[in-house]
């Protein structure tokens, strides 16, 4: 983990594996829960993370072979998170368009 602290709001981390086994990483709250994670980050290759980040201590854990509690990295995110205000409409289309196909996947589970 190159940087320990960083500003709230839409964050993007760059992730390398550099090595011999396929990893994943989490960014985590204090408690373990996630705040988000990318799995199957094979040996020699890089990913990212993105999310939204609010001010406050959190951990990034590493776990070679996807086992165990990993290598963990505290880290501290500063700030009010301000990310600007300018919404996507392509993005909002596709949420609105999972949400119908979660609800009529729903509807098909449910006894008539």
């Amino acid at each position: 983990m190159s940087k320990k602290e960083f500003p709230a709001g839409h964050v993007k981390l760059a992730v390398e594996n550099r090595g011999s086994k396929v990893t994943e990483v989490y960014v985590l709250y204090p408690d373990d829960r996630i705040v988000t994670e990318r799995e199957n980050i094979g040996p020699g290759t890089k990913a990212t993370l993105t999310a939204e980040i609010k001010a406050g201590d959190y951990a990034i854990a590493c776990k070679p072979g996807m086992t165990g509690t990993g290598i963990r990295q505290a880290v501290k995110v500063t700030g009010d998170g301000a990310t600007g205000t300018e919404r996507s409409p392509e993005m909002d289309a596709a949420v609105a368009a999972y949400r119908q196909y979660v609800q009529a996947q729903a509807d098909q589970t449910l006894p008539r």
